[in-house]
């Protein structure tokens, strides 16, 4: 719970390169530590030092694993396409034991897991979603949704609501937990094309990925719907990407990418102000406008408190402030 300062455009930086192996989608934990399922039966680890990530090999042993989530205990859930099976990576001070959520499912691509620790899955072939409700350490098997035609990626938010990229139907869908422990489904975003990943952050607002738009170009990109009143705004936060097979989100706001294609593993850094370079302008002679905007995405009121001394914002030697713009800050003393 708090307010939490978010820059666009973002910086976008390499966390990990996967070589040829195929990277699926991943998770990050609360540390900035990045998990990430490969197509060769591995897991990898980009363990977060400063401004740089160590990789290191964490699983191995699986049989096509593709979706990944963990939880504030830092365990992981795997969803294991090959096996058909869900399991359950619970660390120690010795490694991960292994245990099985769930077993004989059919095409098995997203998984979540929300604060109890139940987990939620998709399953592409069957079009269906699973919720294994935890209780006693043992799991209940139940269905979220209906009308659903090849879900792929999920998510899940503090309060419950579980939020599903419904592929073939080029949509990402809303269900709401109810009071009765049912859901209320609606429909998220507009003009999406065989959406396949999705991530929430802290406020609401969801990013998910869509495939060749013909008008930004033939490449995957990712759009985030921002949540506000109730109601959700599209805009456009990162493009390029040859195949984005998963996306998640950090406690900063900051946007992680798997672009599968290219084996890579991006960071779309949204914390941080992103520096803005003007170029070499003659004498005379005006630069090119730039913008950064600043929002708020946390899920409480952001407070800019008065200077002890000076002006707030502070203008540097040779720039001016229009502070006659619709949009401008005003300053105070």
């Amino acid at each position: 719970l708090g307010p939490q300062v978010s820059y666009l455009p973002g910086s976008q930086s390499t966390v990990g390169s996967m070589g040829s192996d195929y990277p699926q989608q991943l998770a990050v934990d609360g540390r900035g530590n990045v998990f990430i399922t490969l197509g060769d039966q591995l897991v990898y680890k980009e363990t977060l030092s400063g401004s740089s990530y160590t990789q290191s090999t964490i699983l191995t042993g699986l049989n096509n694993p593709s979706g990944i989530a963990v939880d504030g205990s830092g365990n992981l859930y795997i969803a294991d396409y090959g096996n058909k099976a869900v399991y359950k990576e619970t660390l120690s001070s010795a490694g991960y034991t292994q245990s099985v959520v769930a077993s004989g499912l059919s095409a098995l691509v997203g998984i979540a897991v929300d604060e109890s620790g139940n987990v939620y899955i998709t399953d592409a072939r069957d079009s269906l979603v699973y919720k294994e409700t935890l209780f006693a350490g043992s799991y209940t098997q139940s269905t979220i949704g209906s009308g659903m035609n090849n879900p792929e990626g999920i998510a899940v938010d503090g309060s419950g609501n579980v939020y599903i990229a419904d592929t073939q139907n080029n949509r990402v869908l809303k269900e709401t937990l109810q009071s009765d422990a049912t859901y209320s489904q609606r429909t998220i975003g507009s003009g999406l094309n065989l959406p396949s990943s999705v991530a929430v952050d802290g406020n609401g607002s969801v990013y998910i990925s869509s495939s060749s738009q013909p008008s930004l170009g033939d490449n995957d990109l990712v759009l985030k719907e921002t949540l506000s009143g109730g109601s959700y705004t599209q805009n456009l936060i990162a493009s390029g990407f040859g195949f984005v097979s998963g996306i998640a989100v950090d406690g900063n706001g900051n946007a992680y990418i798997v672009d599968n294609e290219y084996d890579t593993v991006l960071k779309e850094d949204f914390a941080n102000a992103p520096g803005l370079y003007f170029g070499s302008i003659d004498v005379g002679a005006s630069s090119a406008e730039q913008t950064v905007t600043l929002q708020n995405i946390g899920n409480a009121p952001l407070t800019l408190p008065l200077p002890t001394a000076g002006s707030n914002p502070s203008i540097p030697q040779y720039f001016t402030l229009d502070s006659s713009a619709s949009t401008a800050c005003p300053v105070v003393t």
